[in-house]
């Protein structure tokens, strides 16, 4: 790593969502490399919104899964481009594998595949249990060996205070960067949603359907929002996505554009850059609106994808989650509509006009805020007593807890029995528990834990906290005490 990368390979062959994530890592590298070429290698879908960018020169296109063959003409396509540095995102096998065919010199990955590992000439330990990190830094945190040779060359020269030269990498708490767009069809939709002064309405964009990897929002929930909204004359609605049902497809109302079906990616960008609040689940538009900053009435439905990981990085917005209500195990059960039944247009009118109060700048949350924000909606407490005593303060805190809205429960167990192990994992199931405080559980029953959720259904296993939580406990100090004990 003793010479400075002339042409770097950045890889991302996933969904939208996870590509978008990505975006600052782009940003990262430019500061890094002002005069370095910078090319994209992604999914068809992700090509479409990494072509766009400026500071990525060329974009090669690859699906999974195609093969042997495709792959090793893949490589020898890499390998005529000459990179010196290739930064493999998403630790597909494929992809880790096209770095070292390809004879790119310097290689830097994830660590946490020993079967992988070996690939890369630098590999980045990335600790995936960790939910006080944001998707987009765990991206960033594949820069630490190029960031920390950068601070050596630059030891003895004033520099300045950027995120490139401060103590932490990656940045704490990662923000909002922008998406790029096509400038001809920006103006062209620019012109077509017409003169904010003329119309001073508040746009708001919503999306409807995902893309295949999580659950949209509830049809009825959509049509009551929209009534809501049209019952006065103060929104103007752009609804937005790909496909529907029949019902929301034929949507005609005033002060409704339907665009369900009618955008491609960058037409879809620059309507989502008209709006002023955008409402929808946790997919890739999603994303884009949350790199933009746009305030989001933001829908998490399922377990496995928690907002802290997710979540938006804008300075306003709401989240709607209840998936602790659902017995079900997301990750091996599969999902029903019916468990989104919390979810009604009222609700969803509701968060938007508290996310309008909080639309000032004075309110604004800062990004260590908007971190907390998500943590919160992510953080499921279970709370395991021995004694009466220990369970009269764990209601108290249980309260205590839920007046700063966190999610807590508490489970009275005389024994410390291997059979408990068994309790333990259904309830984590059924709560989605990502932290268990219990003093007196034993190794043995955390450890049969661990292999069951890990092995068995895959999913990351609780952090154990071996100390009980006092009532008086903020949200902000168990954040930073979980934040410690995950790294």
């Amino acid at each position: 790593m003793n010479q400075r990368p002339h042409k770097i390979l950045l890889q991302r062959c996933d969904k939208l969502g996870d590509t978008v994530l990505i975006l600052p890592m782009v940003a990262a590298l430019r500061e890094l490399y002002p005069t370095a070429e910078i090319h994209a290698l992604t999914s068809p879908v992700g090509a479409e919104i990494l072509s766009l960018h400026p500071d990525i020169r060329k974009v090669h296109t690859y699906s999974v899964g195609q093969g042997l063959s495709s792959l090793w003409q893949l490589s020898k396509i890499l390998k005529a481009e000459n990179y010196t540095l290739y930064l493999s995102v998403w630790n597909n096998p494929e992809m880790a594998w096209v770095g070292k065919l390809a004879g790119i010199p310097l290689r830097i990955g994830d660590a946490s595949n020993p079967s992988l590992r070996w690939l890369y000439t630098h590999s980045v330990r990335q600790n995936w249990a960790n939910m006080t990190t944001h998707w987009s830094s765990f991206n960033l945190s594949l820069l630490s060996p190029l960031v920390n040779k950068h601070r050596q060359n630059l030891a003895t020269t004033p520099t300045p205070n950027t995120a490139l030269t401060t103590k932490s990498w990656p940045p704490k708490y990662p923000i909002s960067v922008g998406v790029h767009g096509h400038p001809s069809i920006e103006h062209r939709i620019d012109i077509t949603a017409g003169d904010r002064n003329r119309d001073p309405r508040i746009r708001v964009a919503i999306f409807v359907g995902t893309g295949g990897t999580n659950f949209p929002i509830p049809e009825s929930a959509i049509l009551r929002f929209i009534t809501l909204l049209t019952q006065n004359n103060q929104y103007r609605i752009f609804l937005c996505g790909q496909a529907a049902t029949p019902a929301l497809m034929s949507l005609t109302q005033e002060n409704v554009t339907n665009l369900i079906g009618k955008t491609n990616l960058p037409e879809l960008i620059a309507w989502v850059r008209q709006s002023d609040i955008y409402v929808g689940p946790d997919t890739g538009p999603t994303q884009i609106a949350s790199m933009m900053g746009k305030p989001i009435v933001f829908f998490s439905p399922v377990k496995p994808n928690p907002p802290a990981y997710w979540g938006p990085l804008s300075t306003a917005f709401r989240i709607i989650r209840e998936e602790y209500t659902c017995p079900r195990f997301c990750a091996t059960d599969g999902c029903r509509s019916s468990c989104f039944d919390f979810l009604t247009g009222d609700r969803l009118y509701a968060e938007l006009c508290n996310l309008r109060e909080q639309l000032h700048p004075h309110l604004l949350w800062t990004p260590a805020e908007s971190a907390q924000v998500r943590f919160k909606h992510t953080l499921r407490i279970l709370i395991v007593c021995h004694s009466v005593t220990e369970w009269e303060i764990a209601n108290h805190t249980r309260e205590a807890l839920a007046k700063q809205d966190v999610q807590s429960w508490v489970l009275y167990s005389k024994t410390t029995s291997l059979k408990d192990a068994f309790l333990l994992v259904k309830i984590i199931k059924a709560r989605n528990i990502n932290v268990i405080h219990g003093p007196f559980i034993s190794g043995s029953v955390m450890r049969l834990v661990r292999l069951i959720m890990g092995v068995w259904y895959k999913y990351p296993s609780p952090l154990w906290v071996k100390a009980g939580i006092l009532p008086e406990t903020s949200l902000k100090q168990l954040m930073s005490l979980y934040r410690k004990l995950w790294a």
